[in-house]
């Protein structure tokens, strides 16, 4: 089966738009054409064919009549052929009529689609109304003589629904507003025109009008011409377009019916379609709603299966050990080698874009572009995002505070990867700076070492000077300098040449990567002659150094015969010292003038290694006050991402209606913040690392200051322990990490087990299981752009917070994105008001999805399965007794 053939199925209840007060030409006063003819097949199909172009021209697919009286016998018979013709297209149309009452009450009774207009016309009679006796010669309908009361009973016997038409008279006829057999009203203008007294009749407030659920409100063009069809209109979310079908959807107008301004176009990525090949699912078929999806079934029908090998086909892995194990478990013992899952889904950014996504167990997943069939080199996760929880999942996260984090994390996912990448970029610059700082700090302290032999140096040279040392071998000193300086120029010249070198090499790459770069295709030309520019430049630019190069080999040159004539030089100056040397052994035997020669060297050498002692100082200095303000910009988006997350905090907060609440620490779970510090500290137990870091004055950038300050008291009093205690020291590199520490904040979530006005906060770390799971499910159900997958929530759930809570989210969640759940409790597909529900069965070898058997609360087959399969279904019945009719 083709993903069209399976798209092409019913998936449930549906929103369309409806205008449910239309007039026909069996209206006296309808606006028909001057050419028209009553009698004329022709002049009717136009009429009739006009009537449904506007209606699709509008997306209208549901619609009600609304003639008075139904009309004058020589009108002729209308509703027949449009709910015949209508239907051909698309369009169904529920035949009504509407009727003047006492005290100017209007009110409209609509039929089942293909209700013959001959009964209709018996309905009206039986009310009083004959065929020759519906209107006056002025064409005002005549009036029913029946009370209010009695027309709503003689509807509902005649198996039709009333609907009111809203105007100042409802306000004398309480009974009629209160009746429970009135389903809604139709209004002038739409809800915003309501004033608070109108609001209070309409949702049985007010005293007298009491409903136990409020009149649906509703639209209606009264259409006198074909063009004015579905001018005015609302979307209604039914799954069958019949009676009982609109019958349902009036009763939780809540959540059902929409005018076009409330209406909030929202994007989400969604399951489309799904087919199983192979193993306990073969041959099955899914067509989800884009809403809310139930299975049901009973144990062993492959629920599980399905939700497991969802995760499976899009790549997303079991959260926790023991999800992990048993969905490996259930991929080999179900799935079986060479079974295959195909999904259609459609990801919702930037843009809506349909891709397939197939997987055979137990080779990786293949992404095709839905429309195109090509290939891609993406995995799912790059391109369609589901949050799946497996039996027992959400239990088991439930005690994980990472998990709690990401919670926050989700929903403000885009930005959050702004900040993140921000963030990594300055981490990297930091990296780079870590190693070059530890590397200068290591060779400052390396020179240190050295430099501290300089003061003795010097003491001993100067006792050297006390016996006029210098005078006596200065040729021989100023031939030493001299030699320095050759050596000196004989390294500036290798520098020279290496930093020549390097130029050509890295330009030449840097040159060849942007002419191999590619090509932009709008204007080629231009970058064709910028390229051509820079290539230009570049090789003037080789050609100037390659000049420096050779300039550099004469210079090379010259240096070599410059030495070769100062050594002659030397050696002569040799000679004469060694003479000179005799005689000052004769005046001061002992006298090493050797050693004070290699000292006055030494000394020398050590006076210029601490000019280069104070340059790396320097350095190390300004790499340090970069770091600094690096660091500095890095605190200020971890800043802005704490406040990002506590404002998402704050809006679930409102939005839980002080059920659940959640709260956002900066300090970060302890247990986290001491397994960091035991990091840098591993001889700390975990219980004095837990007490320092719950400490308010512990962090961990203030243990590195006082650490590089080599305050050992400061850092014992951070740490509240004795200098004994300490580790001797901690290296550049390590402080460098210390300051990089991020810590994810502290997410406490608390159940409220009192009431709205007497709360009683509880942290879920201190909850039962039950209470833990129906804090997180709380929030799980709040809204994202991602489906919501759950198997069986209910196992670890209080049955009181499902009803009060979860199918409340549900309800309000649905047309915001998906969520598809397997399930044997019966108050989540039906009091949450599942747009799909999908029984599924099974038989020793495989599980199977039967038509018939997946549908919306509509259908009666549903009905009767739904009461069948799940467990506790007669006490949710009966709390949707009257909305469901089982």
């Amino acid at each position: 089966m083709v993903f069209e053939e399976i798209l092409a199925r019913s998936n449930g209840a549906n929103s369309c738009w409806a205008d449910l007060a239309v007039g026909t030409p069996a209206s006296p006063d309808y606006k028909t054409p001057q050419d028209f003819d009553p009698t004329s097949a022709k002049s009717r199909e136009e009429i009739i064919d006009r009537i449904i172009t506007a209606a699709l021209a509008k997306d209208v697919r549901l619609l009600g009549t609304a003639d008075y009286n139904l009309g004058l016998d020589e009108r002729g018979i209308w509703l027949d052929e449009l709910g015949k013709r209508a239907k051909g297209r698309g369009v169904s149309v529920y035949p009504g009529v509407r009727l003047l009452l006492e005290d100017g009450l209007d009110v409209l009774a609509l039929f089942e689609p293909g209700r013959p207009q001959e009964e209709i016309d018996k309905f009206l009679a039986d009310l009083g109304l004959s065929g020759n006796a519906r209107f006056y010669r002025s064409n005002k309908p005549v009036q029913i003589a029946l009370s209010p009361r009695e027309v709503v009973a003689r509807v509902r016997s005649a198996q039709g629904m009333v609907l009111i038409i809203y105007n100042d008279a409802l306000k004398e006829h309480p009974a009629v507003v209160s009746d429970p057999w009135v389903w809604g009203a139709i209004l002038a203008g739409g809800p915003q025109e309501l004033v608070p007294e109108d609001e209070a009749v309409l949702s049985g407030k007010r005293k007298g009008f009491e409903r136990r659920l409020p009149l649906a409100r509703l639209a209606g063009s009264f259409a006198q011409r074909p063009e004015d069809v579905g001018t005015k209109r609302v979307s209604i979310k039914l799954g069958a377009h019949n009676l009982e079908g609109l019958r349902i959807a009036l009763l939780d107008s809540r959540s059902k019916v929409r005018f076009p301004h409330e209406i909030e176009k929202r994007s989400y990525s969604r399951l489309l379609g799904a087919r199983w090949e192979g193993g306990f699912l073969d041959g099955l078929a899914i067509h989800f709603s884009p809403s809310f999806n139930a299975m049901i079934g009973g144990r062993g029908t492959g629920k599980t299966t399905v939700i497991e090998t969802l995760r499976y086909a899009l790549d997303e892995s079991p959260k926790t050990d023991r999800n992990r194990e048993n969905h490996e478990q259930i991929m080999r013992d179900v799935f079986l080698p060479g079974s295959k899952i195909s999904l259609l889904v459609e990801s919702h950014e930037p843009r809506p874009k349909r891709y397939l996504i197939e997987r055979i167990y137990p080779f990786e997943p293949v992404v095709r572009d839905a429309d195109t069939g090509e290939k891609l080199k993406v995995n799912p996760k790059d391109v369609f995002r589901a949050e799946i929880f497996g039996n027992k999942e959400i239990y088991e996260i439930s005690k994980q505070q990472d998990f709690q984090v990401n919670l926050l994390e989700r929903l403000c996912e885009k930005d959050l990867v702004a900040l993140e990448a921000q963030e990594r970029f300055l981490i990297d610059k930091l990296e780079e700076q870590n190693q070059e700082i530890a590397t200068l700090a290591e060779e400052l302290s390396r020179r240190d070492a050295e430099l501290a032999k300089l003061s003795a140096a010097e003491e001993k040279l100067s006792r050297f000077l006390e016996m006029d040392m210098p005078s006596k071998i200065d040729e021989k000193r100023k031939l030493e300098q001299e030699a320095h300086v050759f050596e000196r120029g004989e390294a500036v010249l290798a520098d020279i040449k290496k930093m020549l070198a390097g130029l050509i090499s890295e330009t030449s790459a840097r040159l060849k990567s942007l002419q191999e770069e590619e090509k932009a295709p709008l204007n080629p030309q231009l970058l064709d002659e910028y390229t051509s520019s820079l290539v230009e430049f570049v090789g003037e630019f080789e050609r100037s150094v390659q000049g420096l190069v050779e300039g550099l080999q004469g210079t090379e040159e010259k240096h070599r015969g410059f030495h070769e004539q100062w050594q002659k030089l030397y050696n002569e100056g040799e000679e004469r010292f060694q003479e000179s040397l005799r005689s000052l052994q004769e005046r001061f035997p002992g006298v090493d003038v050797n050693g004070y020669i290699t000292l006055e060297k030494e000394v020398m050498r050590l006076r210029e290694r601490k000019a280069e002692r104070d340059t790396v100082a320097s350095r190390l200095s300004m790499r340090r006050d970069e770091r600094r303000a690096l660091l500095g910009q890095v605190q200020e988006l971890r800043a802005s991402r704490f406040e990002m997350l506590k404002r998402q905090a704050d809006g679930w907060n409102a939005e839980l209606s002080g059920k659940i609440h959640v709260e956002l620490l900066a300090r970060g779970d302890p247990k986290r913040v001491a397994a960091e510090l035991r990091h840098f500290m591993p001889r700390l137990n975990k219980e004095d690392a837990i007490r320092i870091v719950s400490e308010e004055q512990f962090s961990f950038a203030e243990l590195a200051r006082r650490s590089r300050a080599g305050d050992r008291n400061g850092v014992a009093e951070l740490l509240g322990l004795s200098p004994e205690e300490l580790v001797p020291s901690f290296d550049e590199e390590t402080l460098c990490r210390m300051e990089m520490v991020a810590i994810p904040p502290e997410v406490l979530i608390k159940l409220n087990l009192g009431t709205d006005k007497d709360p009683n906060y509880r942290d879920v770390s201190h909850l039962s299981d039950g209470q833990r799971c129906t804090a997180i499910l709380g929030i799980l159900l709040l809204e994202s752009p991602y489906p919501l997958i759950v198997d069986q929530p209910e196992e670890d759930l209080d049955n009181a917070f499902i009803v009060e809570e979860i199918a409340e989210r549900l309800r309000d969640q649905m047309d915001k994105r998906q969520f598809l759940v397997a399930t044997h409790n019966a108050n989540i597909p039906v009091l949450g008001d599942a747009a799909q529900i999908m029984a599924l069965e099974a038989d020793v070898e495989h599980g199977y999805l039967s038509e018939g058997r997946y549908g919306y609360l509509d259908s009666p087959e549903i009905k009767q399965t739904v009461e069948k399969i799940l467990e506790g279904g007669r006490q949710a019945f009966e709390i949707r007794k009257q909305k469901y009719g089982l």
